[in-house]
């Protein structure tokens, strides 16, 4: 019988690859474990590009939140400065009528404003509001009250009493 092939082993050799049975099962461990090795990995490397994968997605649906809370914002403004400029018309009624009680946005005795039960004022969403609805829009505009009459209704405080204004 041959001897093992292994440095320094005298113990006779007992396969075809001329190894004891203690240097082939040595042999096989570390075989074994190198294929362990490549399988972890390659599981790692795998889990690394699903988690990139994840975060890229994250980061892209977190920029469309952002821009749609952009676009929420302007469009808010756009449609505080309508309601603005009926307040101020409202006030200029008032403050030329001092006499004339339940001046409001609206028909009045005295002069009519948009803004009524009657003749709300219009706001649209621009074109490019895409994912955008008019209650994302109105929960974040100044004064906004509820909804009456099938309109939402915007209060505004004024020491000659509240301004109420109908939006559809």
């Amino acid at each position: 019988m041959a001897k093992c092939k292994a440095k320094d082993c005298t113990a006779q050799a007992v396969t075809k690859s001329g190894l004891c049975d203690k240097h082939r099962r040595a042999e096989q461990a570390a075989l074994l474990l190198a294929q362990q090795k490549e399988q972890a990995a390659k599981a790692l490397k795998e889990r690394e590009a699903k988690q990139l994968e994840m975060a890229r997605l994250a980061k892209e649906k977190e920029e469309k939140l952002k821009a749609k809370a952009t676009k929420i914002n302007t469009i808010a403004a756009d449609w505080n400065g309508k309601v603005k400029a009926v307040v101020q018309q409202v006030k200029n009624l008032r403050a030329h009528n001092p006499t004339v009680h339940g001046i409001n946005a609206g028909n009045n005795a005295v002069g009519n404003t948009p803004g009524g039960t009657d003749n709300p004022i219009a706001l649209t969403l621009p074109s490019d509001a895409k994912d955008i609805i008019k209650a994302d829009v109105f929960s974040k505009m100044a004064g906004f009250d509820s909804s009456d009459s099938g309109l939402c209704k915007i209060r505004i405080q004024d020491p000659a009493g509240n301004i109420l204004i109908h939006v559809k």
